[in-house]
């Protein structure tokens, strides 16, 4: 049985000794901003590109992995006798070109074994379903087997987030206008959340207060937890690279009112674009 390889974007968190340790190949998204290009986290660190975000006057942009970056790479696995399971964002309004091409590049290399995984989500908890696929496929199990865990894993999964600004989301397409506006004009903190399969951020609350929104953040995993009788969370917890006291301390809260089985300290990527200064996050799964 041919060994598995996990390839995957950047906008996971997922922290680079982990990338390595489990083999992980993470393609990037190009950003955008004043009409230069960067690759968060290759080129530039998200500390350095969150500068130059904030000293700019204009709004940084993502694109797509192409068809050809996605054939390249499954070339490279495919020559070295391995089956593949990338694992995506979320299409739709999130990254459909990027969907596209991971599986149309399948038809460009001869021998291909690919499965696609649509993550049906975006951000933090795209990292834990990557882990997942990935401690997997270091036991030695199949391509399909990877592949339907990816998938389990990604349907019992949330994002949470807390995001000072909202323009950034807006003007990347994954809110509305009026969405934006909330928290500038109400001068509180907005926080959002993302579920499995509903290809859209919603509105969950707010905080005036980096204590008040990891509060209702600690809430929100509580009740999913009794709604679905889960016994534990594996979490994955994450700002732009300019918020540690958020993060620090919404991993404080975790610890002390909730039986984690896993708590992972990540940094994202090209996600800086759409989540803008001072955000932060937790994806997390409900372990039975």
């Amino acid at each position: 049985m041919a060994k598995v390889a996990i390839v995957t974007g950047d906008n996971h968190g997922i922290p680079d000794n982990l990338l390595k340790k489990l083999e992980i190949t993470m393609l990037h998204h190009p950003a955008t901003l004043e009409g230069k290009e960067y690759l968060v986290r290759k080129t530039i660190s998200p500390e350095d590109f969150l500068a130059k975000v904030k000293a700019s006057k204009g709004f940084p942009k993502t694109a797509a992995i192409n068809v050809e970056r996605f054939a390249e790479v499954y070339r490279k696995l495919t020559a070295e006798g391995k089956s593949i399971v990338n694992i995506t964002m979320a299409g739709g309004i999130f990254s459909q070109p990027t969907l596209d091409a991971a599986k149309e590049a399948i038809n460009k290399v001869e021998g291909a074994d690919v499965a696609v995984v649509n993550s049906m989500l975006t951000a933090h908890p795209i990292g834990l379903v990557i882990l997942e696929a990935a401690r997997a496929a270091k036991e030695g199990k199949s391509k399909d087997e990877v592949a339907k865990i990816a998938q389990d894993v990604a349907s019992k999964s949330t994002l949470i987030l807390a995001l000072p600004d909202l323009e950034y989301l807006h003007r990347g397409g994954r809110i509305g206008k009026g969405k934006a506006l909330l928290g500038s004009l109400m001068k509180v903190i907005p926080i959002l959340i993302m579920r499995y399969g509903t290809q859209a951020i919603e509105p969950l609350g707010k905080g005036r207060s980096i204590a008040q929104v990891n509060q209702k953040i600690i809430e929100t995993i509580k009740t999913d937890m009794e709604k679905s009788g889960a016994k534990k969370v594996k979490a994955l917890i994450g700002d732009v690279g300019d918020n540690l006291e958020a993060t620090k301390t919404l991993k404080e809260a975790l610890k002390k009112n909730i039986d984690c089985e896993e708590i992972i300290m990540g940094k994202l990527g090209c996600e800086i674009v759409h989540l803008g200064p001072g955000g932060w996050g937790i994806g997390y799964y409900l372990v039975k």
